[in-house]
């Protein structure tokens, strides 16, 4: 990277992530307002991207000549889950297949979703639908969530995952993994792998990353680099063993579950900006 391409960290606070911005700043330079970014600058914008992606990369461009690491069309590429998970998606073998239709979908059960976020905590009524007859039920009731209307709604069947407990409304607790890429000259460099579910730490214990795992992650992020500059994969175990990808995110949105802040910043910091000379 060169000295016009330094990279900033245009970070949003609010009470859940002090910690790791105070984290960040011993790391990489952090500001707090888009006219605090030093011109020509790379920007990671940490949960300060949206809901305006666009515009932020465009008063960014024009005022300080600085870019968010993610482009608009990268972004709005992770953001579609269709994009990486609908038939033909890039994903194809690795993750369930999403349909943005349902009518002859075979019967079976599923999960149900915008095609950016969810309603994961509302499990069973807003989320899971046992049988195929359920999905219309389901998404009767999303379509009533402004956030998720707006998205479109996709159907994927539901495949049972190791789980290690359950939370409110019903919602298993599996083991599911987080992982942080950027893409370089080589491909994708990890930034670090945690537990998914940091909302319930005492389960961590029972958690397991195998070498299965780490060879799903891989594969996929060689995949999903070349639409992508900055993103995660969430990875969980089948019940019969096997590893998928759950989902894909824009990394600059994406907390850090259980992946170590420290850890993490140091590793963005090498791979931005190569190591200490």
């Amino acid at each position: 990277m060169s000295t016009a391409d330094k990279p900033v960290v245009l970070f949003r606070d609010d009470l859940d992530t002090e910690g790791e911005r105070a984290i960040a700043a011993q790391h990489l330079p952090v500001v707090s307002y888009r006219s605090e970014v030093p011109k020509y600058a790379v920007v990671i914008g940490r949960y300060s991207v949206l809901p305006f992606y666009e515009e932020l990369d465009n008063e960014l461009r024009l005022t300080r000549t600085a870019r968010l690491i993610n482009t608009p069309t990268e972004h709005r590429w992770i953001a579609d889950a269709l994009q990486w998970s609908g038939v033909g998606g890039v994903l194809d073998g690795l993750t369930p297949r999403s349909y943005s239709e349902w009518g002859r979908i075979p019967e079976g059960a599923y999960v149900v979703k915008g095609r950016t976020n969810s309603r994961k905590h509302q499990w069973n009524g807003r989320m899971f639908a046992p049988t195929r007859a359920a999905v219309a039920d389901v998404c009767r009731r999303l379509w009533d969530d402004p956030m998720l209307s707006d998205q479109g709604l996709i159907v994927r069947p539901y495949v049972p995952l190791v789980q290690l407990g359950e939370g409110l409304n019903g919602l298993p607790i599996t083991n599911e993994w987080r992982t942080f890429w950027l893409r370089t000259e080589a491909g994708a460099a990890c930034l670090g792998f945690g537990f998914y579910w940091a909302s319930h730490p005492e389960l961590a214990s029972a958690a397991r990353w195998t070498t299965e795992a780490w060879a799903v992650a891989q594969e996929a992020a060689a995949r999903v680099c070349e639409h992508a500059t900055f993103f995660v994969l969430d990875l969980a175990e089948t019940a019969d063993g096997r590893w998928i990808v759950i989902e894909v995110n824009d990394g600059q949105m994406s907390g850090l579950s259980m992946v170590n802040a420290a850890a993490f910043y140091t590793r963005l910091r090498v791979v931005l900006e190569g190591p200490p000379r």
